[in-house]
């Protein structure tokens, strides 16, 4: 989901902003998509939004209980 056009952006602003959206931002994510295997919008665990065969063992961070 993406949220645009928000407060008191002028129509031009959020032309522009529509605009870069659908020219840098969209074609980046595609790419990422394609890195990660997804082809779809449903190839993902809903409960983090990562696909379901990568393992992200290695971001975990270790913390102290006190």
């Amino acid at each position: 989901m993406i949220w645009d056009g928000e407060g008191t952006m002028t129509h031009e602003a959020t032309a522009r902003s529509f605009r870069l959206l659908g020219q840098e931002v969209l074609p980046q994510m595609r790419e990422i998509a394609k890195e990660l295997g997804l082809t779809g919008p449903f190839e993902t665990d809903t409960t983090g939004c990562v696909p379901e065969r990568e393992d992200l063992s290695r971001l975990a961070i270790p913390f102290a209980r006190s």
